[in-house]
């Protein structure tokens, strides 16, 4: 008798050193598998054939590890450690190491059995194991706002997916995958010159204008051969008034050897061209009313200006929509391959410019392209001292002329630039010809 009660303080003493250092040090004493002794005393679970299927530790013992409710188990809740290892404790849940699941949270029941908690698939959003039920076509349409087109992206379960979400209909257009009317939906104006900015026996001309009109530059050239330009650049005191203040800046473009060419659809950010032709550059400015522009960069223009490597074609022209989001200019000089009006894309303003794409349904001799609609769904261009439009169905789509076979809409004068509404068209018009007879018009929708 006492040699069996030695070996029996022995075996108790062992399991309530390994349960020690499972509770103590956080650490359970055999990784993969559960932190309890098992029911023959060996460091690992028994086989689920030994006929012992609740894992006792110390047959018939009372518990010794203080847990309520625990009849004859040392390992309340223990969680299984490294890879989700394959189990022999009868969790139902568990199917091996690259089951791809979370570890196990087992449980130890009233009668000492495991029970398994939670083995749910990672990220599959259910709480106990399945797999996302994945949204309809439509549905992903809906959720991200579109109705036109191809639209790539996650769906509701985090997979990547391209789904047709149909086409537009009722003279409507596709504006980044969003059906909507066209802003420029007619082209008859009226004319009026704006006195403010044309004087007598001076060559007025349009310039630029931010997409209320806020903010216009333009420029003047005396007579008689109209060759010395002052370039202004005119805030509207109260907006939506019509009366500016000008200011020249034909100081600021001068000490940086640079034309101006565009204003975005703020009127605080200007677009200019190296007067080599060889770079677009922009800069900003703080406030309407101020002239404190920062150093020209070409940063944004990176991809657009090393088109010019290894040609002899130089850039003319420049007009950027109100999203700021494309960019349109020439390339002349280069020959037939790369000459004509390119237009260059970009996500989102805080990106640069992609390298242009040549506009092939807007042939070369309409030589310089001079407004973009502020949906970008309608071009402005110029020939021989005539404006034209062409327009498009969606803005990933070509432009091309609405009215083929027969030419393309034409405007009076030249030089458009539409405001945001295309209501209104900033433009150049010279009813007795030469150019002291130019003056800047404001063009109204009729």
């Amino acid at each position: 008798m006492r040699t069996g009660t030695t070996s029996l303080i022995v075996v108790l003493a062992g399991a309530l050193a390994a349960c020690g250092k499972a509770f103590s040090d956080g650490t359970p004493p055999d990784e993969g598998s559960d932190a309890r002794v098992s029911d023959d005393a060996r460091e690992s679970d028994a086989s689920p054939n030994d006929g012992f299927p609740n894992d006792e530790s110390i047959d018939g013992d009372p518990p010794l590890d203080g847990t309520v409710g625990d009849e004859r188990g040392l390992d309340a809740f223990e969680r299984d450690i490294v890879r989700d290892g394959a189990r022999m404790d009868s969790s139902v849940a568990d199917t091996g190491p690259s089951d791809g699941t979370v570890p196990d949270d087992v449980g130890v029941g009233a009668d000492g059995a495991d029970t398994s908690l939670i083995d749910a698939s990672m990220g599959d959003g259910a709480g106990v194991d399945g797999h996302c039920a994945a949204e309809t076509d439509q549905a992903f349409c809906v959720r991200l706002g579109k109705n036109c087109e191809t639209v790539s992206g996650n769906d509701n379960c985090a997979v990547p997916r391209n789904v047709n979400c149909g086409s537009c209909t009722g003279g409507t257009a596709c504006v980044d995958r969003v059906c909507k009317i066209p802003v420029c939906s007619s082209f008859t104006f009226s004319s009026a010159v704006f006195a403010p900015f044309s004087l007598t026996g001076t060559s007025d001309f349009a310039i630029a204008t931010s997409a209320r009109g806020e903010s216009i530059l333009y420029g003047q050239s005396a007579a008689p051969d109209c060759s010395m330009v002052v370039t202004y650049l005119a805030d509207e005191i109260t907006p939506g008034s019509r009366t500016y203040t000008s200011r020249s800046i034909s100081a600021w473009l001068d000490a940086h050897v640079l034309a101006a060419q565009a204003l975005t659809g703020d009127g605080l950010t200007l677009i200019s061209l190296s007067r080599d032709y060889k770079s677009f550059q922009l800069s900003h400015r703080s406030a309407l009313q101020l002239l404190d522009f920062d150093a020209p960069s070409t940063i944004d223009f990176k991809a657009v200006n090393a088109m010019l490597a290894g040609t002899t074609a130089l850039f003319r022209g420049g007009v950027i929509s109100a999203d700021g989001l494309e960019f349109c200019y020439t390339l002349f000089g280069g020959g037939a391959a790369i000459d004509g009006i390119h237009c260059s894309k970009r996500m989102a303003t805080s990106s640069r410019f992609s390298t242009g794409t040549r506009l092939i349904g807007v042939d070369g001799s309409y030589t310089d392209v001079t407004g973009i609609s502020s949906d970008r769904l309608t071009l402005f261009v110029f020939k021989s001292w005539a404006g034209f439009v062409f327009t498009r169905s969606s803005t990933t789509a070509e432009f091309s002329n609405p009215n083929a076979p027969n030419p393309p809409p034409q405007l009076a004068g030249f030089q458009h630039k539409p405001l945001a509404d295309c209501a209104t068209l900033l433009a150049t018009e010279a009813v007795a010809g030469g150019c002291v007879s130019q003056d800047v018009v404001f063009q109204t929708r009729r």
